[in-house]
């Protein structure tokens, strides 16, 4: 009977990897390099092997397309099959354990010469062809792939013997300077000692931006530049600028994953197994593209470039008819380029994380929700169906310690997760325009809680739910109706004193209105009458107060408008 070994690749530590730094070309050759150590690299290391079902004889891209279906270990005339890779992972089934090994050493050889930093960690397990179902096996590796990755033991190298520098990203010792190769170090730009980890980083920015160009060619298109520099992001000279760091994972895909694994639970269906993983791993990696795809057209659809180009990078329409600054930018150093206010950083599975103007972050984070659905709907996949994201946005300023940051929007977007039990698409935010102290627990029990109850209404779900007014459709159309509504867009003052009544409580709010001669508040969900009279909703809840704060930080897209 035949008996192959299976192999499982992961990476330990990617958060801190890719988001370590607060130079967003590191972080985005560093995105790079986890995509090339996880898909790319293994796939040409496989093709070392022998005969594989690694298509030969062509540029490998590290995608499903590279993989031809006809060719099967089963058939005995394969060195190594590759089952999938995505997510972050590879799988693939070798003809026998020195193979497998072999594959291994190659690929922790190239890592450790091109990804210094990045950790991989691989696990083998023995299965027979005929005996054993590989969804079992799969299921055994990714077990024993966890707790290798808890019981690993922590390199501590020794550091800087003899006199160093320290790079200015790490503070590791510098092996050499932005300087010493092209491409590495912006024009006029002063030079900067940086270690081996991150002068890699660097050298994969250029691959990164035209990977990028490649899927989202609609920018290019349009005479946009993808931002690789935060002051890309609206910046201008003398001014506070913000940026929004979203992050965006599909719900349950583990389950899937697990549903997947129960549909082919015997040897006889390892075949069938193989192709169902592949054909559910292109199905998210085409649906995730797509809504990325639709998020970019929305944003050109209310892009306008103007002519001088050294005053402002562009305009946004809001939707009515008025036309909204996105933001300036001092293009200093790189005079005459004009760049869209969206970068994706990780992309092409089920979670993303892009960075955007401050201003754009919460509807383009909506806007990636409802077209992630739109599309995992769209996929020809029974295991696709139904699938739903969260997303946490994070909006700092500019300058802001990203690592932070990201690890804001991650916590965030399970937030949103726990607290809609995975089950809806769902969307959490906050605005720190004063710094970070704790958890998001922490600063909504320190900030956003009174007698009264919570602020609040965050996490939102995608769409209004029966059972729940909390939702981004109902928070979006009060934030519009507060900037632009007939009855509240001269009252900006008003709606500024009226956060502090929110804060005293739902009786104060009665008293502010009637002060004022203020209507109700905008309908913000139907059947809740104490929501536009009080701005509670008498269970200890209140609607409005994001609205309010959102004012500056809040651009509304319209996903119908088409750009004049």
């Amino acid at each position: 009977m035949p008996t192959y070994t299976l192999t499982f690749l992961d990476t330990v530590g990617i958060q801190n990897y890719v988001f370590g730094s607060n130079v967003l070309r590191e972080n985005i050759g560093a995105s790079e390099l986890v995509r090339r150590a996880t898909r790319l690299w293994p796939f040409e290391e496989v093709r070392k092997a022998g005969k594989t079902n690694v298509k030969p004889g062509r540029d490998l891209a590290g995608d499903p397309d590279d993989l031809d279906d006809n060719l099967r270990i089963e058939d005995g005339d394969l060195t190594a099959e590759v089952i999938y890779a995505g997510g972050g992972n590879c799988a693939v089934l070798f003809a026998n354990r020195d193979a497998a090994r072999d594959f291994v050493t190659r690929l922790s050889r190239r890592v450790l010469a091109e990804a210094p930093d990045l950790d991989l960690v691989a696990v083998h397990v023995e299965m027979n062809w005929k005996s054993d179902a590989l969804a079992d096996k799969m299921k055994e590796a990714i077990d024993r792939l966890a707790t290798k990755k808890q019981e690993r033991r922590v390199s501590t190298p020794l550091l800087g013997l003899s006199t160093t520098v320290n790079c200015r990203s790490t503070g590791l010792p510098a092996v050499g300077t932005d300087a010493d190769e092209p491409d590495l170090k912006p024009k006029e730009a002063p030079t900067r000692p940086l270690s081996a980890g991150i002068l890699a980083k660097l050298r994969f920015l250029k691959p990164a931006n035209e990977r990028l160009a490649n899927y989202l060619p609609l920018f290019g298109d349009a005479g946009l530049e993808v931002p690789h520099d935060f002051d890309h992001f609206g910046r201008e000279a003398g001014e506070i600028s913000y940026i929004a760091v979203v992050h965006a994972d599909g719900n349950g895909m583990g389950s899937r994953i697990e549903d997947l694994r129960d549909d082919f639970p015997h040897p006889e269906d390892n075949r069938l197994y193989i192709r169902a993983m592949r054909d559910f791993s292109k199905a998210v990696e085409v649906a995730s593209l797509q809504a990325l795809s639709d998020v970019s057209t929305l944003l050109l659809r209310h892009w306008n470039p103007v002519k001088d180009k050294d005053a402002i990078i562009g305009k946004t329409q809001d939707g009515w008819g008025e036309w909204v600054e996105v933001g300036k930018v001092s293009l200093g150093k790189e005079k005459g380029r004009l760049y869209a206010p969206f970068r994706p950083i990780v992309f092409g599975g089920d979670d993303l994380t892009f960075v955007t103007d401050g201003r754009l972050g919460l509807g383009l984070a909506a806007a990636y929700l409802e077209a992630f659905e739109k599309a995992m709907n769209a996929q020809d996949n029974k295991f696709t169906k139904g699938i739903r994201a969260c997303a946490g946005a994070s909006v700092v300023k500019a300058h802001y310690p990203f690592a932070r940051a990201c690890d804001l929007a991650y916590d965030l977007c399970s937030n949103a997760k726990k607290t809609w039990d995975r089950k809806h698409s769902a969307l959490d935010w906050h605005f720190a325009a004063t710094g970070l102290f704790g958890t998001v627990e922490a600063i909504r029990l320190r900030q956003y809680t009174t007698p009264d109850g919570h602020l609040e209404m965050r996490p939102v779900l995608l769409e209004e739910q029966p059972g729940s007014w909390r939702s981004w459709t109902g928070f979006a159309r009060v934030t519009k109706e507060f900037l632009i509504g007939e009855e509240w867009k001269d009252k900006r003052n008003k709606v500024i004193a009226l956060r502090q009544a929110l804060r005293e409580g739902p009786e104060a709010v009665a008293r502010f209105r009637s002060a004022y001669g203020l209507k109700p508040l905008p309908p913000l969900a139907a059947g809740i009458e104490a929501l536009q009279t009080t701005g509670w909703d008498g269970t200890g809840r209140c609607g409005y107060f994001d609205a309010v704060e959102a004012l500056d930080f809040f651009t509304p897209l319209d996903w119908g408008k088409e750009a004049a």
